[in-house]
């Protein structure tokens, strides 16, 4: 029988030392086949169980392989997708996940929707289930070689099955965070391409560069660049990682009062981060409640400059968000964010 382990990067080597010593029913181990790192190939006996395997800490991920080809045709794939999935029982939720490794004439998800039908074709029972399957077939892909295998659901899921979605809060949320201004346009564009990775990372539903003052129309062009660059890498990584699509998140720019008033005439949730606010944990029950029942939200978040107290006035909140300590204006959006869904009581259903 062959498994295919995932590893973290560097940890390969290791890992299949550890194996080859503790299960003598391993009779190869193929660690970085073809380079590729992360990966490590079990040539075993029978008997061995891929549970066990996975309980070796320096193990992330074991898929046992129930059919292998060798440079097959996309369709080829998927015929064979379906016929290791003969054996789920009728009504069986289902999921196909893809991953190639190496260069090919058809996508992860050509692979997926094809062996998807192919499965439905044997059995009309069966319904793709992407959120919470019963079992998940894994189609690994490196380069010539094809292996597929039955994953129980939970084994891939349970990081997600029973716990509330983050996004139904931070997408409806606006971040509106005030501009970083500094002399130095090396510092503007790491500060900026951080604030920009957390704001896809959470996806916002924008995000907002509030001017509280003019400035000069190369500096603010520089900030905005590089929201821009953190937003797309960040982007490039989910589209990658994700099987639904992932929306990008669009910046505006905006005078740090006005949008403060409109945000508070149209009844939305304000909240505004100041070390002159009261602490999450003080208001936590109220804030809760008030974030799960809004609409909108919108969050203010100084730089290297302070929010300006005046517009504390249309605030439903104002939030010390670490008491005492002074945190990096790269870590605004996170540090926010994070803070809300602390608080946060998700709506039932």
């Amino acid at each position: 029988m062959r498994l295919l382990v995932t590893t973290r990067t560097g940890n390969e080597y290791l890992a299949a030392r550890i194996l080859e010593d503790r299960f003598h029913a391993i009779e190869d181990t193929d660690a970085r086949p073809t380079g590729l790192k992360g990966l490590v190939i079990l040539e075993a006996r029978e008997g061995i169980e891929a549970d066990e395997v996975g309980e070796v800490s320096e193990v992330e991920k074991v898929i046992e392989i129930d059919r292998e080809l060798e440079d097959p045709q996309v369709r080829e794939i998927a015929k064979a997708a379906g016929e290791v999935a003969a054996e789920l029982p009728d009504g069986t939720r289902f999921a196909v996940r893809c991953t190639r490794r190496g260069s090919h004439d058809f996508t992860s998800q050509d692979v997926e929707r094809l062996a998807g039908a192919a499965v439905l074709d044997r059995d009309e029972e069966h319904e793709v289930d992407l959120d919470d399957p019963d079992h998940v077939l894994r189609v690994e892909i490196i380069n010539d070689w094809t292996g597929i295998g039955l994953v129980a659901g939970e084994d891939i899921h349970k990081k997600y099955v029973g716990k509330p979605d983050a996004r139904r809060l931070t997408k409806k949320t606006t971040i509106v965070q005030r501009m970083y201004e500094s002399q130095h346009p090396r510092g503007t564009n790491r500060i900026g391409a951080a604030l920009g990775r957390s704001a896809q990372a959470f996806e916002v539903d924008r995000l907002v560069v509030g001017m509280a003052e003019p400035a000069e129309a190369d500096d603010l062009d520089r900030f905005v660049d590089a929201l821009q660059e953190g937003i797309g890498s960040r982007h490039e990584v989910q589209k990658k990682a994700y099987e639904q699509q992932r929306d990008r998140v669009p910046v505006e720019v905006a005078d740090l009062h006005q949008m403060a008033r409109r945000a508070k005439g149209s009844g939305a949730l304000v909240v505004a981060t100041d070390p002159r606010g009261e602490t999450v944990a003080d208001v936590r029950d109220e804030l809760g409640t008030d974030l799960r029942e809004a609409d909108e939200i919108y969050v203010f978040n100084g730089s290297n400059e302070a929010l300006p107290t005046g517009m504390f006035s249309h605030a439903d909140h104002v939030l010390d968000l670490a008491p005492s300590i002074t945190y990096g204006t790269d870590q605004a959006i996170a540090a926010s964010l994070v803070a809300l869904l602390t608080a946060w009581k998700p709506p039932e259903g």
